[in-house]
């Protein structure tokens, strides 16, 4: 289930519908159908104890597997057989697989997935065996090691991943040689082709692909900027100079092969992405009409040759930074793929009052990509980080500036708190921004108030029913979010109170800005609420009654 969800559609109802294994299968769990593609997934997975040496997985199993191949596109007596002896799930799979391929012209791609071990020997062996039964079906086996990898992909935010991608290089009339420059590093093992692919072609990896193409990317699509019209420009009035003027594309994969097809080449990619030219391929997308040509540029990394996963996410990160100049990368967006971002985008939309996480910078259209229930709000990291600094930390902090909570304090500010937790201090936020109108000295005054709210409020939200509920008053016009509104105006008016009372330093007036980002200023505004007489004597019983309704949800 978790490696369909993983390389096949992040949706569970689609990767549960893939899975076709029971206790008599005939060496096949899971079957995919992917129509965008024209492309047919079969996979067997092995589980073994993932705490246990992992054990050398037999020939003679993969061979079994691999000889589904065989079935496929050798004679209907050995289909047959290969039939009879599974389960009706898998007898309905191998049919429509027989269909789509014979009829309807599908590739087949056979994954062999285990938790044990593969030699390399047996792994290279059988998949040239696999690749001589027809050029459109590939054999590829996934080892522990290989599992490991997709986990990590997963943390960082790349899954459902690509499995394969084919490019067709152009042809270049006149060109003397191979139409691609390749390069080898030794040392490392990472290779690199240069070539070049028709605008169409690049823009069609987008119609087949998705965002998707994108998840190792720091940032969405742009939409309207300066670059992507004169990109547009480009294609409509000098599409002949599309090649010389624009950078291209970059991709990173895990493996890439020179693959003849037909009277053709191409470059058939496992586990790639797009790390530049996101605006250049979406730009395409949307013009197809076009007799542009693109420079296309593929590295090749294989995790083997990096000891350390962290290694490699950090080779990758350094090329997606390296090669994305062209539109302004600022601190926050190099965190978009970071495992506890990604972890909260995921979590906040199975909450029971889903919340929308923008961890990249993205056009407002790029939002129906988002496979997400109906969502109460939306917000993106930045506000997140203030949010958890106002709430949790001295608010005088924020002055620093907002791409500075992503470097410095951005393991102090996501430190895996809970997603409800998170999810509290948006809440409070949005009820007390709300509330401060166009008074400037309110605005200025608003994270103390959040700061004052959270840490008189935490003590009687404990618990996921009381963390649900407190969403639900936040989003909601019911009684208690009247309640939190009394309460949160009686707090402003008491902060500009404050300020009124101690803005003036030796006849100086502070301009309310600088006031309220004082250091300790939070300690103080505490003490002054705690010394208001009849507004505290006030501002205690909303607090009160707030826990009252709190308790009786529970």
């Amino acid at each position: 289930m978790w490696y369909a969800r993983n390389y096949f559609n992040e949706d569970d109802r689609v990767a549960q519908d893939a899975s076709v294994g029971a206790s008599c299968e005939q060496d096949i769990d899971l079957f995919y159908v992917d129509n965008e593609n024209q492309t047919i997934y079969l996979a067997q997975c092995k589980y073994h104890n993932p705490a246990s040496p992992a054990p050398i997985e037999s020939r003679n199993v993969i061979n079994s597997f691999a000889s589904i191949a065989d079935a496929i596109y050798g004679n209907r007596e050995t289909f047959d057989s290969l039939v009879e002896r599974a389960n009706d799930r898998v007898q309905i799979a191998l049919k429509k697989t027989l269909q789509y391929v014979r009829k309807r012209g599908y590739s087949l791609r056979l994954y062999f997935v285990t938790l044990g071990k593969v030699s390399p020997r047996n792994k290279s062996e059988l998949i040239e065996r696999v690749s001589n039964v027809n050029d459109q079906v590939e054999l590829v086996i996934l080892d522990k090691s290989d599992v490991l990898n997709l986990v990590t992909n997963y943390q960082h935010g790349n899954a459902p991943s690509i499995p394969s991608m084919d490019l067709n290089i152009e042809s270049v009339t006149g060109s003397r040689g191979s139409s691609f420059l390749h390069r080898l590093e030794d040392k490392t093992g990472i290779e690199s082709w240069i070539f070049s692919m028709r605008a169409k072609e690049v823009g069609q990896l987008y119609t087949r692909f998705g965002p998707r193409l994108f998840n190792r990317n720091i940032r969405g699509f742009l939409d309207k900027t300066y670059i992507n019209d004169e990109l547009v420009k480009t294609l409509k009035c000098d599409a002949q100079h599309f090649w010389h003027f624009n950078n291209g594309i970059t991709l990173v994969c895990e493996s890439a092969k020179e693959t003849p097809i037909g009277d053709k080449t191409v470059m058939r990619l496992r586990g790639a992405q797009i790390v530049n030219g996101q605006q250049t391929t979406r730009i395409l997308h949307r013009y197809p009409k076009t007799n542009a040509s693109v420079l296309v540029k593929v590295i090749g990394v294989p995790r083997r040759e990096i000891t350390k996963n962290e290694q490699y996410d950090e080779l990758i990160d350094n090329l997606v930074t390296a090669t994305n100049r062209q539109n302004s990368i600022n601190a926050a967006d190099l965190k978009s793929n970071d495992s506890e971002q990604v972890r909260i985008q995921r979590e906040f939309l199975k909450l029971k009052c889903p919340i929308l996480y923008l961890r990249k910078r993205q056009g407002i259209h790029e939002l129906s990509h988002f496979n997400a229930p109906k969502f109460f709000i939306k917000v993106d990291k930045v506000e997140l980080a203030q949010c958890v600094v106002a709430c949790t930390m001295d608010p005088a902090r924020l002055k620093i500036g907002r791409q500075k909570l992503f470097q410095k304090m951005y393991s102090e500010i996501f430190s895996r708190r809970p997603a409800l937790e998170y999810a509290s201090y948006l809440v409070l936020h949005r009820i007390v921004k709300r509330s401060t109108g166009k008074d400037n000295r309110k605005s200025y005054a608003k994270w103390q108030v959040i700061h004052f709210l959270w840490q008189e409020l935490r003590r009687y939200i404990k618990g996921a029913d009381r963390f649900n509920h407190f969403l639900e008053w936040g989003f909601s016009e019911r009684d208690n979010k009247k309640l939190l509104d009394k309460l949160t105006k009686k707090l402003l008016i008491l902060a500009v109170h404050f300020y009124q009372d101690n803005y003036s330093t030796e006849g100086i007036r502070e301009e309310s800005r600088d006031f309220f980002a004082r250091e300790g200023q939070n300690v103080k505004f505490h003490k002054y609420v705690s010394n208001s007489g009849e507004s505290q004597r006030y501002i205690n019983q909303l607090i009160k009654k707030f826990g009252n309704a709190l308790s009786r949800t529970s």
